[in-house]
């Protein structure tokens, strides 16, 4: 029915839709039939025809991230937030990936956007934490942890970085 349509009518949102349904088969759901594209392919087409559709761009980071390229990840979601920079779980993606390429300063930019639109969430404030702490922000991470514990009282990682920051402040 996807391929119907794009050939009446091609879109970047159809272009998505087909790649999302690509990545479905190449994870081990039903296989598409005629099945000759690739998801990365179909989600660079839909830039190709509008380089600002920012669900291309979280598709194209959301396979990067399976696939551990997460480069590509920050490269991709920098340019779909720059398109719409009120899509919250692109912020929190995007502020794990800085954590896991050790790169604070954008971390705490992306936690802190993120927080902005969900502040309950108490794994937002503990990896917003975890980056102050590596910024030597120890009193911000304190009051962030102090966040983190209330929203997530159960969370034992919580806890294990709450009393180290409490101790050395």
């Amino acid at each position: 029915i996807v391929r119907t349509r794009l050939s009446v009518e091609p879109s970047p949102r159809l272009w998505c839709a087909l790649g999302e349904l690509c990545e479905r088969s190449r994870v081990g759901k039903k296989a598409l039939p005629n099945d000759s594209d690739d998801a990365c392919s179909c989600y660079k087409h839909a830039l190709s025809l509008d380089p600002r559709y920012g669900h291309a761009h979280r598709c194209l980071a959301k396979l990067a991230w399976s696939e551990e390229r997460f480069e590509d990840v920050i490269l991709h979601l920098d340019a779909a937030l720059a398109i719409n920079p009120m899509s919250t779980p692109s912020w929190y993606t995007l502020g794990c990936t800085a954590l896991r390429l050790r790169r604070w300063q954008k971390a705490r930019t992306a936690f802190t956007r993120f927080l902005a639109a969900e502040p309950d969430d108490g794994e937002g404030h503990a990896n917003l934490a975890v980056a102050l702490i590596h910024l030597k922000q120890k009193e911000q991470a304190y009051a962030v942890l102090s966040d983190a514990v209330r929203h997530a009282w159960g969370n034992g990682k919580v806890w294990q970085n709450y009393v180290p920051v409490c101790i050395d402040t």
